[in-house]
């Protein structure tokens, strides 16, 4: 099996920008796939757009494009990456899999349309929360992509919501949900212990970033405070934000109560997340949040955001959406999870004992690769039927 992936967001030599794809491309060449990752990027790097780097049979190519403001322009630009994108495409790929739907997805119905190949598309919290909810021509440009598309993935039942509402498909029989996953070795080699801390210890752990609303959360935990609960809130990460949230921090005059423990290395997290008592993440915006399914395999219940990422996705009530843009509804969600904290602890071993299986990285490749095998049965079979009904005209 060959497949051709198209994504603008990847983690490779050059670009560090989403591990979470690069995992499963990586765990996908475990099933013997011949992979192929066109990266198409904004900006010049070294190597513009030639064969960069060769691992366990996946090649990876990095190729500039034009950027892709969502003017009246969108069309021309986007027809005129693709373009460039053509000469790096293997016409002997099986499938197509773009990892967004606008900026990878055009691209990629534009090849599976000239290799006549089959075309599965993914949708990202960016697609459904900024391009096409504010730049509405996209709809159009969008339902010819799913139109063309064998299939959909969804990380979240709320965000294949949302993009079925945009687009206003009542019918469809095309996406479907699979969600994103850690290392099964994260769930199988954690314990449970109940945290030491006498106060409530919140943890964030992320990118200090507007969209993640640290803001509204700091503020929810000063009013907390002010109200009598006893409350530590660590942040882990940096960002551009950094400084304008330590300086909020000063100001509201937590800063016995709020600390930023900088950028942590992946086994240091796993430690701070098992001794807190809850992760919050409140984003305005979110594809998935991988974050919550590692708090997750360390016993620890979520805080997370009404509408997008995660919302939805559990059979348990492991943790409790808000709405991120309300503080008092962010400041009610941690309170309930302080004041019902053992009944979420059961919720979440429960969920340790039961379900966590469908949110490994093993898990999601091996949904991909059923996926891929189908979408190429599926393909193979209606080329037949298309031949013979041919032969008997």
């Amino acid at each position: 099996m060959k497949v051709l992936h198209i994504t603008n967001t990847y983690n490779n030599e050059i670009l560090k920008d989403n591990p979470v794809i690069r995992k499963i491309i990586s765990e996908l060449s475990m099933y013997g796939i011949e992979q192929t990752v066109i990266i198409p990027v904004k900006r010049l790097f070294s190597g513009k757009g030639e064969y960069i780097f060769k691992r366990n049979h996946i090649q990876e190519h990095v190729v500039p494009v034009w950027g892709l403001p969502y003017g009246l322009l969108i069309d021309l630009k986007l027809c005129l990456s693709a373009k460039k994108i053509f000469k790096y495409a293997p016409p002997d790929c099986d499938l197509i899999h773009a990892h967004s739907f606008i900026s990878d997805g055009y691209i990629a119905y534009r090849l599976s349309k000239s290799l006549g190949k089959p075309l599965i598309v993914s949708i990202t919290a960016t697609d459904v929360c900024e391009q096409l909810l504010f730049y509405p021509h996209l709809r159009i440009l969008a339902r010819k992509i799913y139109d063309q598309a064998s299939s959909v993935i969804s990380m979240s039942e709320a965000l294949r919501s949302r993009f079925l509402k945009l687009l206003r498909i009542k019918d469809d029989a095309k996406t479907r949900v699979i969600p994103s996953g850690i290392e099964k070795e994260r769930f199988e080699n954690s314990s449970f212990k109940k945290p030491d801390a006498r106060k409530f210890q919140l943890i964030f752990v992320g990118r200090l970033v507007k969209l993640k609303n640290l803001k509204r959360t700091i503020i929810a935990v000063k009013e907390l405070i002010c109200e009598g609960n006893e409350l530590e809130f660590k942040i882990i990460g940096d960002g551009p934000m950094e400084k304008q949230l330590i300086d909020i921090v000063y100001d509201l005059g937590l800063q016995n109560h709020v600390k930023f423990l900088g950028k942590l290395d992946n086994d240091q997290v796993y430690q701070k997340i098992k001794e807190s008592h809850s992760l919050i993440m409140c984003s305005v915006r979110e594809t998935f949040g991988l974050v919550y399914i590692e708090a997750l395999s360390q016993y620890r219940p979520v805080i997370y955001s009404k509408g997008v990422g995660v919302d939805g996705l559990f059979e348990k009530e492991v943790g409790i959406g808000c709405d991120p843009k309300n503080i008092e509804s962010i400041k009610m969600a941690i309170k309930e999870i302080m004041d019902h904290y053992e009944y979420y602890l059961e919720q979440v071993i429960s969920f340790n004992q039961e379900d966590y299986v469908n949110f490994t990285l093993e898990n999601t490749a091996r949904l991909y690769y059923k996926l891929y095998l189908e979408t190429i049965r599926q393909t193979a079979n209606n080329i037949k039927k298309v031949h013979k009904k041919g032969f008997s005209m």
